[in-house]
């Protein structure tokens, strides 16, 4: 007989207030952000909503170059 066996359906058990404060609370950070990637929220915005703390941002000349260099390193690697 398991745990799960053990306990009907409409059992009660006691709680305290700082541990239902928790289960509340991550589960709402949890459907916030199965609605954003539902919802195709780039990933560093949801990862500012969870943290509370901005990221800075890139310059988008930044990035291409990395991009590129990317792309030319696993080519090359490819080749091999």
């Amino acid at each position: 007989m398991g745990l799960l066996d053990a306990i009907n359906k409409e059992d009660r058990i006691e709680v305290t207030f700082s541990t239902f404060y928790r289960l509340v609370r991550e589960s709402a950070k949890c459907e916030l952000i199965v609605n954003a990637v539902g919802c195709d929220v780039p990933h560093r915005y949801i990862r500012e909503m969870c943290s509370g703390e901005s990221e800075e941002q890139k310059p988008v000349a930044q990035v291409l170059r990395e991009r590129e260099e990317y792309f030319r390193n696993t080519k090359e690697a490819g080749d091999e």
